[in-house]
């Protein structure tokens, strides 16, 4: 009796270990992914977004980026999990490396859109005579995805809307490149 419970316990931790799959990652390397249900990967809207500035009668300033468009094309449906894919290259002493600067993936900011007229936009800072108000993304999760990619994650549910992601933040340049997509109400 006591070895046919040892072969079962040895058969069940057998069979667990062969049914595991290797993460099937992303091919494209430094590109943010959606992955979809039948797990096929397909790239979020990559745009280059100007730093703009613009004043106000008051004498405030805001600094801004600004996208074309009232929607990406890439959504997520309302309860959908809403995850990102990341391959990395991953060797630094490799000189192929200097041609993907997507590397840490721990450096991405979530931004909330708001839309305009004909365009999305976010404000990055406000300053006036008195004060500077700095508005800050959300930070996201990031968990190692496979041998070389990354999956990354909101800190909380998001609502209905536009969002972007961008490299580097607030030091992200003047004509950075952010990853677009929306969420169904």
């Amino acid at each position: 009796m006591r070895s046919l419970l040892f072969l079962g316990c040895i058969l069940a931790a057998l069979s667990g270990s062969l049914n595991a799959q290797p993460a099937t990652e992303p091919q494209d390397i430094s590109v943010l992914m959606k992955r979809a249900a039948g797990g096929a990967f397909s790239p979020l809207e990559m745009r280059r977004a100007p730093r703009q500035v613009r004043g106000s009668f008051f004498g405030s300033t805001d600094s801004f980026l600004s996208l074309p468009g009232l929607a990406s094309p890439v959504r997520f449906r309302a309860g959908e999990a809403v995850e990102f894919y990341l391959k990395v290259y991953l060797s630094s002493t490799d000189p192929r490396a200097s041609f993907f600067p997507l590397r840490d993936p721990t450096k991405f900011t979530l931004f909330k859109l708001e839309s305009k007229e004909d365009h999305r936009e976010v404000v990055l800072s406000e300053s006036g005579v008195l004060y500077t108000n700095r508005e800050g993304g959300s930070p996201l999760l990031v968990r190692l995805y496979g041998e070389s990619s990354f999956v990354l994650s909101p800190t909380s549910p998001l609502g209905p809307g536009e969002y972007a992601l961008s490299y580097n933040g607030e030091d992200c340049g003047d004509n950075p490149v952010v990853y677009c997509f929306g969420v169904e109400p």
